[in-house]
């Protein structure tokens, strides 16, 4: 069976419309409270149980993610992939800079709750129930960008590891593969059917929301 990048990113997309709908439930917590209810204390717990409870979501996903793209490479070769501690992986991958994102995941998620709880501080002090509801649907947006972006770069830097193991040889061929629509930028369509060593293959995902695929040459 031809390798299919609807088959890579099965996963991808059904966490993403899942993670869309916990967003939403998770930031109507703020939405609805009232501004008596939004003191200090209380902003930094509820900010911090959120951003806890999607981030143990995020880390699931990615991991069921990394394990499903482990093994889309390895059926190419007719083998089965070695077990991994898929947790484990994102945890260590996370910890690291991203050059897509161009910052590390723990700590800009961070910087995004505080920036959140600054936000609702100050349109509590003046009352102001529009900007509360701005600032909560911006910080909801950031947080669910910054999510998925981090699902893409992890199915790419997994599926170029498991080329390289299953292969068994960083100099084996992989062709890279573009989406054949007006999404499509011109870089991605310019490297589209392109065949490259495994150890010189461009870094993928190449932008945000960058959707390109390797198959084996």
């Amino acid at each position: 069976m031809k390798p299919t990048q609807q088959d890579l990113y099965r996963p991808y997309e059904a966490y993403a419309a899942t993670l869309k709908r916990k967003i939403k439930q998770e930031f109507n917590r703020i939405r609805l409270a009232g501004f008596d209810e939004l003191n200090v204390i209380r902003v930094q717990s509820l900010t911090e149980s959120i951003w806890k409870r999607v981030d143990r979501f995020n880390r699931d996903a990615y991991a069921e993610m990394c394990e499903w793209t482990y093994e889309w490479v390895y059926v190419q070769y007719g083998e089965k992939p070695p077990h991994r501690d898929w947790t484990k992986v994102v945890d260590d991958w996370l910890r690291g800079y991203d050059p897509v994102t161009r910052y590390i995941y723990d700590r800009e998620l961070e910087r995004k709750r505080l920036r959140l709880n600054e936000g609702i501080l100050a349109t509590r002090e003046n009352q102001d129930r529009p900007g509360l509801e701005d600032v909560v649907r911006t910080a909801a947006n950031l947080l669910l960008t910054q999510s998925l972006q981090y699902g893409l770069d992890l199915i790419g830097e997994t599926e170029l590891e498991a080329f390289q193991e299953a292969a068994e040889d960083e100099d084996a061929l992989v062709r890279y593969n573009a989406c054949n629509d007006s999404k499509t930028c011109n870089e991605c369509w310019k490297l589209n059917g392109k065949v490259f060593r495994i150890s010189a293959a461009p870094h993928i995902p190449q932008h945000y929301r960058c959707r390109c695929w390797y198959t084996r040459a």
